[in-house]
């Protein structure tokens, strides 16, 4: 194969969507349609997509990021800074095939998120896209490139802003492509975003308050939370999520009172929105078992060890609080649950499990004497499992 060096290049700006082959973007908007063979630290090594036997080799510190025809990328410049995670990010970007997660759409924010779903259409304004069979939309202006399932995608922004975002989600992305991805993970991970209120007026269900408020909460509908309110509750919430972790952890000890065991149930379930579930999983089995609150919280208190351990630690956004198409805000949250139960003969069995859990704002009617004013509290939605594994 010949080394040539690389004197011609292809400008291709414009948002189109993109050929399904290995793309590489250049500083200065410029692009060449290769398939990439090889990258180290030194080089990053090519050959032409129409004429294999026409070979390239080309300086990292030139290019932004390259796409593979499966929809995975990779960011190029000081790739090799991040030790840790490089060498799964070139494994994906190598993988033969498509894994589970590249069979959905995933709309990329300015805001570093990932909205994994499936696209709908968009217009000069709007990206309109489905999430749980809820159809949301997000403003163009957000959006900084959208990856599709096909393996093609399209870049809505600069390629120098682009390639900031893709650097951040990097490791994120690839670790997505890299699990086993199902379509219950699809749900419960993504990051549903920038929702408009008039996305879906046909499928809108009715505005109520958090359990046991009741009245009308139009008023609070039409007007967006200023963002340090916003900023309280996503704070809020977090502490809300480990809350929750202390009251399971309570709750399973088998020397708790079994009145305070019913008080933290129901101090637990206070946390939730109506008909909330979780999926539990372990690694002595494949399939995953999803549960009422109330019935998981009850059947932690039977479970057969002598002694369990259930810690909460990395709890992190991934979509941060935005407004959706029924006036109310949503968001998710990823944790990590590591799980260790110890029988009477001590023997043990220990899981680390990737969760995510939906965060839904919603407002309520608070009495102030003179009259009412609209506030807003946090509640928690469905949990779903991402990953678990041995510990």
């Amino acid at each position: 194969m010949r080394i040539l060096p690389l004197l011609i290049w292809t400008l291709m700006w414009g948002s189109g969507i993109l050929s399904a082959q290995d793309k590489v973007y250049y500083k200065k908007n410029k692009t060449d349609n290769w398939k990439v063979t090889e990258i180290n630290p030194q080089y990053m090594k090519a050959v032409d997509a129409v004429d294999p036997e026409l070979g390239y080799s080309i300086t990292p510190s030139n290019v932004l990021f390259v796409f593979n025809k499966a929809g995975d990328f990779l960011v190029i410049p000081d790739m090799y800074d991040k030790k840790k995670n490089v060498d799964r990010n070139i494994k994906n970007f190598f993988k033969k095939g498509k894994s589970v997660f590249n069979d959905y759409d995933k709309i990329i924010t300015d805001e570093n998120e990932i909205i994994i779903c499936n696209y709908l259409s968009d217009d000069a304004k709007r990206v309109n896209y489905v999430v749980n069979k809820k159809n949301f939309s997000i403003s163009k202006s957000e959006v900084a490139l959208i990856v599709f399932k096909s393996g093609e995608h399209r870049i809505l922004t600069s390629f120098e802003k682009a390639h900031k975002v893709l650097n951040v989600i990097q490791d994120k992305y690839s670790e997505l492509a890299l699990t086993n991805y199902d379509e219950k993970t699809a749900v419960s991970d993504s990051a549903v975003a920038s929702k408009d209120p008039a996305a879906d007026s046909t499928n809108t269900p009715p505005l109520v308050g958090p359990p046991g408020k009741s009245g009308s909460t139009g008023a609070a509908t039409s007007q967006e939370l200023p963002p340090a309110t916003l900023s309280k509750l996503q704070d809020k919430a977090k502490t809300n999520i480990r809350q929750l972790g202390d009251y399971i952890q309570m709750i399973c000890q088998k020397d708790s009172d079994p009145d305070e065991v019913s008080k933290t149930i129901d101090q637990a379930l206070a946390l939730f929105v109506d008909d909330a579930k979780i999926e539990v999983s372990s690694l002595n089995r494949t399939d995953v078992i999803q549960y009422k609150i109330k019935d998981y919280l009850i059947r932690l208190g039977m479970l057969k060890y002598d002694k369990v351990i259930i810690q909460w630690s990395k709890i992190q956004y991934t979509s941060m609080l935005r407004k959706g198409p029924d006036g109310l805000y949503y968001g998710t949250v990823e944790f990590e649950q590591r799980f260790l139960g110890v029988s009477g003969d001590n023997q043990t069995y220990e899981d680390i499990t990737r969760k995510t859990v939906e965060v839904v704002l919603r407002p309520y009617e608070r009495n102030t004497g003179g009259g009412t004013t609209i506030e807003w509290d946090v509640f928690l939605g469905d949990i779903g499992v991402t990953v678990t594994k041995h510990a």
